[in-house]
């Protein structure tokens, strides 16, 4: 089921440099874009495809979870090298989309307007998706949503921390 979302950013909302990058295609993670322009502003259509947003989504196997977690992450970080900083952008259920027949995380551009820091958010989108694991794997997810708010990792050890975690609830067989 093919859908679009659309993203009102007003007339500065948006600088080109993004527009440009986020309509090229240019960072993987976000979904395929194009932009309005009228009197009122600019908007982004997003195409979500067979993604849908993780607020939406039923329970998973918590390695399932962990690996959904680990493409954000890298992507994230990958972002960084385009000089688009996850403190610019939203990070939560709302725009973290999922496809679960491609395994594959994507989003929607969202200013970060409340200027909540990346780890910040992230550690609210992990605990916001608890209820996508196990009972046993939700330990699991409380335990890095811990170390990435009491710790100082750079994103690539946070993702070394939840790519460990993953092999442990692999080799633990939590559900």
């Amino acid at each position: 089921m093919n859908q679009n979302k659309t993203v009102f950013y007003g007339k500065d909302g948006i600088p080109k440099w993004m527009m440009e990058q986020l309509a090229m295609g240019i960072m993987d993670v976000f979904l395929p874009v194009s932009f309005i322009q009228d009197t009122a502003g600019i908007s982004a259509v997003f195409q979500t495809g067979g993604c849908r947003p993780l607020h939406q989504m039923k329970q998973m196997s918590t390695e399932e979870v962990f690996q959904m977690f680990c493409n954000l992450i890298g992507q994230m970080e990958a972002n960084e090298r385009h000089y688009l900083f996850p403190d610019r952008y939203v990070i939560s259920t709302e725009t973290v989309f999922y496809d679960p027949l491609k395994s594959r995380i994507k989003m929607i551009f969202v200013p970060n307007e409340e200027g909540l820091p990346g780890k910040e958010q992230l550690c609210l989108l992990i605990r916001d998706c608890m209820n996508l694991a196990s009972e046993e794997g939700r330990g699991y997810l409380e335990s890095l949503a811990e170390e990435i708010c009491e710790k100082d990792f750079s994103y690539r050890g946070i993702l070394h921390r939840c790519e460990l975690l993953q092999q442990e609830v692999y080799v633990c067989d939590i559900p």
